[in-house]
């Protein structure tokens, strides 16, 4: 579960940087023509990049500390999703959910081999 909270942290990160590039890019180019409200589209845009950013950060954590990224990247999702990014938003989040299940397992332990007695003819 660890591995699958990375993965989807990183993915829904960089997904979530050129979303919120293009969002701001929209809202700058609006702002240019002097639009109504394209200023708030422009800080969404900047908004959701930088939180896709610490979604990054945290699904490389994520390997070595799952639960406190997991919950970070349901925070993270849940606020991209709000800032208009609709496609990492819900990654983000069942990553940090991926996350909080993975945390709580024992690391895995190798099967221990016993010698058989050798036998003498």
């Amino acid at each position: 579960m660890k591995v699958a909270a990375g993965v989807l942290g990183i993915v829904a990160g960089i997904m979530g940087m050129a979303v919120g590039f293009a969002t701001a890019f929209v809202g700058a180019v609006g702002q240019e023509l002097q639009l109504e409200d394209a200023g708030t589209v422009t800080n969404l845009g900047a908004v959701a990049f930088w939180v896709s950013v610490l979604i990054i950060i945290c699904g490389i954590v994520a390997f070595f500390k799952p639960r406190v990224c997991g919950i970070l990247m349901i925070i993270g999702g849940i606020v991209t999703f709000i800032a208009s990014n609709y496609f990492s938003g819900p990654i983000a989040i069942l990553g940090g959910i991926f996350g909080i299940i993975g945390g709580g397992q024992p690391k895995e332990s190798p099967p221990v081999q016993q010698n058989a007695p050798e036998q003498t003819s």
